[in-house]
């Protein structure tokens, strides 16, 4: 197995703010928020974490979309994120070449209507995981306090 396949993305079909806060809340536990210094995270760069966000390959949507300084999600992100280095700010489509250095694709879906996985998400080299999220369309502290629990389970402390 190559030995760059190490990310995990994060992929909400149904609604994507859910994946930009586990791409960015994944990142801060990850990379040391203990330990950040205002000199020291200054300079990351989100695009060379391991956590990323995506969303899924359609013809019909733009392959990068900016956030919008309205982003609902903004707000639970600046509660409990220490830099926006954390995580892109831009809802980006997957790419094959994303699919295939991944270790891992976090799919999270509707627990009453769950969206199915499409197959070109599976490689021989990654696991998809599916979180099922009740009324995805509403974000609650519940749901996210949910999503945190998750991604504290999966995150291992960076080790510079």
């Amino acid at each position: 197995m190559n030995c760059d396949m190490n990310f995990i993305y994060f992929i909400c079909p149904e609604t994507p703010q859910f994946a930009k806060y586990c791409e960015g809340f994944y990142n801060y536990l990850t990379y040391g928020y203990k330990n950040w210094t205002r000199d020291r995270y200054v300079s990351s760069n989100p695009k060379d974490k391991d956590g990323r966000s995506r969303t899924l390959i359609s013809k019909n949507a733009p392959v990068s979309d900016e956030m919008k300084t309205s982003d609902w999600v903004f707000d639970r992100i600046y509660q409990k994120v220490i830099t926006s280095d954390c995580y892109t700010h831009t809802y980006q489509q997957i790419t094959k070449e994303e699919i295939e250095s991944s270790k891992q694709i976090v799919f999270i879906t509707s627990n009453s209507k769950p969206r199915s996985i499409p197959s070109y998400l599976y490689t021989k080299h990654n696991s998809v995981t599916v979180w099922k999220l009740s009324n995805i369309h509403k974000h609650s502290d519940a749901k996210y306090s949910l999503l945190e629990s998750k991604l504290r389970g999966m995150a291992k402390p960076y080790q510079s």
